[in-house]
């Protein structure tokens, strides 16, 4: 196992490698900037993030001097998910808000969504369920438009744990069972597994909550 891991290090390390070199001699701003947020994305997968912040604000530099629509709400994004994992949440949010402009300046629907599911997601576990619901409710609105089921099961599981954190045990269900109907239709045996998980979590902590009133009624 050691030397497994050891070479898949090393695998990575050279790719790595050849990212930033051709990084160096690529002119092209748009393109540089791809690659900044790539080798960005490397680094935070590895957990060095002071490096991957690094990359993804010259990833941001370099798209905006070249007014990259693209670039620009990507990285903001980037930024905000590794300011995220630092536990830096007012960064994070104000970062993906920032994206949210870009993506729809370029009007980017499906990630206009996926932004406001992420934002959705800090505010959650920054216990602002309110904030958390208002966004949540807005991806679920762009998901139900286009049409994007594998997002729509997706919001339906985040406003289902939104409302278990409020102890809305029976709202939490009914989100959870929306999940589940889109995800037996998709074929993603792993998200089914982990709704049909979350259900019975919601399941007990319910029954121990009734059980609760039956003794103090």
């Amino acid at each position: 196992m050691l030397i497994v891991c050891q070479l898949a290090l090393h695998a990575q390390e050279r790719a790595l490698d050849s990212l930033k070199a051709v990084f160096q001699k690529t002119t092209v701003d748009s393109l540089r900037s791809d690659l900044a947020n790539e080798i960005g994305q490397m680094y935070y997968e590895q957990g060095n993030y002071p490096e991957a912040i690094n990359y993804y604000n010259q990833a941001l530099d370099l798209s905006q001097r070249s007014n990259y629509g693209k670039g620009i709400a990507g990285s903001y994004n980037n930024l905000g998910m590794v300011k995220e994992v630092q536990g830096n949440y007012t960064e994070a949010i104000n970062n993906l808000f920032s994206s949210l402009k870009g993506w729809e300046a370029i009007h980017d629907q499906e990630h206009v969504a996926a932004t406001y599911i992420n934002i959705a997601i800090i505010y959650m576990d920054e216990k602002n369920y309110t904030d958390a619901l208002i966004n949540i409710n807005k991806a679920l609105i762009l998901c139900k438009n286009s049409g994007n089921k594998a997002y729509m099961g997706y919001t339906y599981n985040i406003r289902a744990l939104i409302y278990y954190f409020q102890e809305r045990y029976t709202e939490s269900l009914a989100q959870h069972f929306l999940a589940l109907e889109i995800r037996k239709n998709s074929g993603d045996k792993s998200s089914l597994a982990d709704t049909y998980s979350n259900i019975g979590v919601v399941y007990y902590d319910l029954g121990t909550e009734l059980r609760k009133k039956g003794k103090t009624d």
